[in-house]
């Protein structure tokens, strides 16, 4: 996979705004679910859920890091 420098810091700059907007709205869902599951944890409520087993192969997380890819 190649990555372009210049490409990525015009697209940085182009999204820049959407990033900064998604980053404070996983700020405070963090902050929620950490004070969901203190509430649940106090009064002995267990939370079930499902989690990522895998990642996909055409994710952000292997576009940037194609080692971990396999």
């Amino acid at each position: 996979m190649h990555r372009d420098p210049v490409a990525l810091d015009k697209k940085r700059t182009e999204l820049h705004d959407d990033l900064e907007a998604r980053s404070v709205v996983q700020f405070f869902f963090s902050e929620q679910w950490q004070a969901l599951r203190a509430y649940c944890a106090k009064r002995s409520i267990r939370m079930v859920g499902d989690i990522a087993i895998f990642v996909n192969l055409d994710s952000a997380d292997v576009w940037t890091i194609p080692s971990s890819s396999g």
